[in-house]
């Protein structure tokens, strides 16, 4: 048998963190130069890597990249599809990387895996080329206990960093402690760092994103009285919660106020999803920030450990215990076990600032709290999937709540109800729930008729036979994806610009148009450099004739699992894999009705959508609370009313009349800022306010499409059969 000639080229890439000085582009260039020098030919581009870190991949093209991964986790995705890879492609010649110790830092016995990967590797005629030196076969056949001597004196190098890094990280961290700085993280909420400088000269207020500027400058974190929003908040939650509310009665009074929550106006990914958070308080957010000794004017360092490597004690980093290690397997990233310390391995001190409440008055409030919440303490929302065929599919899309609903068992049976409903204690949105097994028949059913409408199996060949071949003779882009997604996002990014520019013509307070005008510069740039990328991108290059049967088989495959997944509704974790290949995604539409003389919640009408279709209102909805919400006169002279109610407002009057962040010998002149006279004014709330809740969408009817949105293709296509108030069953 003629053996298969090996000439493809692949490359591995990997960083730690963004900040880390060999970054993934100056990788890339180190590989670049060493294929050149090796007269080999590289299939991949800058732009390629561009487009992998957009859309968060793991492998495009002859590229891997683990972004963001640990070198001792050796299952890291990238790097484990890679080694699938090289065991089953025949055609591979070479392996690119920069160095050992981008490809992986083992620990412990994982280093003679290393090693021993690498032997294999070379044995299967596979060279791996790193920036010094070359591992092929030639030299291993020739000499492997030398070559395996040499990889694992590197690799055990390599991996000793990491323990010496993480060493000398908690030494550090323990000493800044012990003389009351700050050892990183974000400041609590109401709180703000401030850099000192080594000559003793007035701090400088580090805003959110910012870092220390050079060496010998320390960080303290300290009551915010810049900020009155956040700072006055914090006080009428101190003020309530020593009325006797509980978390979950202060969450919804802060929403009602319209007070931002802490992360409002930034993004966060769920399931994969990215979207802007609402702004909302959430109970666990009230429970964290109350419960946290700071506010008492007690710091703690190293209340729980999490390290990998070492750990902190009190007599400095130690080593993890058997007990703390966890169980590789399942194709989980590594993770050592989380341990609450025990009190003599922290650090304590007290603040360099006058505490919000006594300790002593702190310590018996969170007894009570924990009294309180015994019968909760330690539950958990069930994430067993396998119960859930449409777990992540079916979407609330009722007023634009656009949460996903999220699944339950209701007397034995899957449920599924609105989550937003759910995580806000039902404060918010509505009791929307369906049925779960009658609303799988019904996208099962719904999707075996339209591939029926087609004709069937055979018809369905001829018409992916026709646009296999088609697709053929047609000139294709390989670079399409990347070239829409550059091209819609400097779309977006001049309708922005636009409506920035008339946002500046329009305001009058300073403070704004200067945050306004700084986020247009960024915009800006932003803009010119990805019309830069898109002007980078080859032009169309003809596509090869592919194996048209092979093709027209792979996509009947997922007809075929259509038909049998629909005689089989219970199937969840099948039919569950099946609906994520398609990508198929469930609104659903409620509104008012009545059971009896019981008012209840009905689905009203619903879309189906897949592929990239979008459903009328984006997961998780649009943010309803904007972070300039915080310079809301009207929400400050609420939070100050609320604070007179609670009997405090006189207490505070002097911190709010300051307008510094810190005691005097901290440098901070005293002052009364607009902000915050603006503040201490006793003036209810009138009509010309923002509504309390804070909500920045329009209202409108249950069940309509919010305007602009156009219907996809699948949309209109499945209106006939998708989920209409008469629809049986639903």
């Amino acid at each position: 048998m003629e053996a298969t000639e090996r000439y493809e080229s692949r490359t591995y890439l990997r960083r730690s963190q963004s900040r880390q000085e060999l970054s993934l582009h100056d990788q890339f260039g180190i590989v670049l130069r060493r294929a050149v020098d090796l007269n080999v030919p590289l299939d991949i581009t800058l732009a390629d890597l561009d487009y992998m870190l957009d859309n968060r991949l793991h492998h495009y093209k002859g590229l891997y990249v683990d972004d963001g991964l640990k070198g001792d986790d050796l299952e890291r995705p990238a790097f484990a599809e890679m080694c699938r890879e090289l065991q089953s492609n025949e055609k591979i010649r070479r392996v690119f990387c920069v160095r050992r110790d981008r490809m992986a830092r083992p620990q412990d016995i994982e280093l003679y895996e290393m090693a021993i990967w690498e032997m294999r590797v070379a044995m299967l005629g596979i060279d791996i080329v790193y920036s010094d030196r070359i591992v092929s076969a030639a030299d291993v056949g020739r000499d492997m206990f030398s070559q395996f001597i040499t990889s694992t004196v590197e690799y055990k190098g390599a991996g000793d960093f990491l323990v010496q890094h993480a060493e000398r990280v908690i030494t550090a961290q323990q000493r800044l402690a012990r003389e009351g700085w700050w050892t990183g993280g974000k400041p609590l909420y109401g709180f703000a760092r401030y850099e000192f400088p080594p000559n003793g000269g007035p701090p400088l207020k580090l805003e959110r994103g910012m870092g220390t500027r050079s060496a010998g400058y320390h960080v303290k974190v300290l009551p915010d009285r810049d900020d009155p929003v956040r700072y006055v908040a914090l006080l009428a939650m101190i003020a309530w919660w020593r009325q006797g509310l509980g978390f979950g009665a202060i969450a919804p009074r802060l929403n009602k106020l319209g007070v931002p929550s802490p992360d409002a106006g930034y993004t966060r990914t769920e399931k994969g999803v990215a979207h802007a958070l609402s702004g909302q308080w959430q109970v666990n957010t009230v429970k964290n920030i109350l419960l946290n000794p700071l506010i008492a004017g007690v710091q703690i360092y190293g209340r729980r450990s999490e390290g990998r490597l070492r750990r902190a004690s009190r007599s400095g980093p130690r080593q993890l215990n058997a007990s703390e290690r966890s169980v590789r397997g399942g194709g989980k990233k590594r993770r050592a076990k989380l341990k609450i310390n025990a009190a003599e391995d922290r650090v304590q001190r007290d603040g360099d600032f006058e505490p919000l409440i006594p300790y002593e008055e702190w310590v018996t409030l969170v007894e009570r709290s924990k009294r309180r919440g015994a019968t909760q303490e330690g539950r958990q929302r069930p994430k067993n999937v396998g119960r859930y065929a449409l777990g992540k599919r079916v979407y609330d899309q009722t007023d634009g709540c656009g949460y996903p609903l999220y699944g339950r068992m209701r007397d034995g049976k899957p449920e599924y109800m609105c989550g937003r409903y759910m995580k806000s204690r039902r404060t918010e949105c509505n009791s929307n729930s369906v049925d779960g097994e009658q609303l799988t028949r019904f996208t099962l059913a719904t999707l075996r008729e339209q591939v029926n409408k087609i004709g069937g199996r055979e018809a369905l060949r001829q018409r992916i036979e026709e646009l296999a071949r088609g697709e053929t003779e047609q000139a294709v882009d390989p670079n399409q994806l990347a070239r829409t997604a550059l091209e819609a996002k400097a779309t977006d990014l001049r309708l922005k610009l636009d409506q920035a520019a008339r946002n500046i013509m329009e305001i009058e307070n300073p403070s704004l148009i200067k945050a306004l005008e700084k986020r247009y510069s960024e915009d800006e740039r932003e803009l010119a450099a990805t019309v830069a990328e898109i002007a980078k991108l080859p032009p169309p290059a003809e596509r090869l004739a592919t194996d048209i049967d092979s093709e027209v088989e792979a996509a009947l495959v997922l007809f075929d699992e259509i038909e049998r997944l629909a005689e089989m509704p219970m199937a969840n974790e099948a039919i569950n894999a099946m609906l994520e290949r398609i990508d198929l995604r469930i609104g659903l539409y409620f509104e008012d009705a009545m059971k009896g003389k019981r008012p209840v919640r009905k689905v009203a009408r619903g879309i189906i959508a897949l592929g990239d279709f979008p459903l009328p209102v984006p997961p998780y909805g649009e943010p309803r609370v904007l972070p300039t919400a915080a310079l809301d006169a009207g929400l400050q002279r609420r939070l100050a009313a609320e604070l007179e109610a609670a009997g405090q407002l006189g207490a505070i009057a002097h911190a709010i009349e300051s307008g510094g962040c810190c005691c005097d010998d901290h440098g901070h002149p005293h002052h009364v800022s607009e902000v915050a006279a603006r503040c201490r004014d006793d003036v209810p709330v009138d009509v010309a306010d923002p509504p309390a809740h804070g909500d920045g969408r329009e209202s409108r009817p249950t069940g309509t499409v919010p305007e602009g949105i156009v219907p996809s293709r699948a949309q209109l296509e499945l209106a006939a059969a998708g989920l209409e108030p008469a629809t049986p069953g639903l």
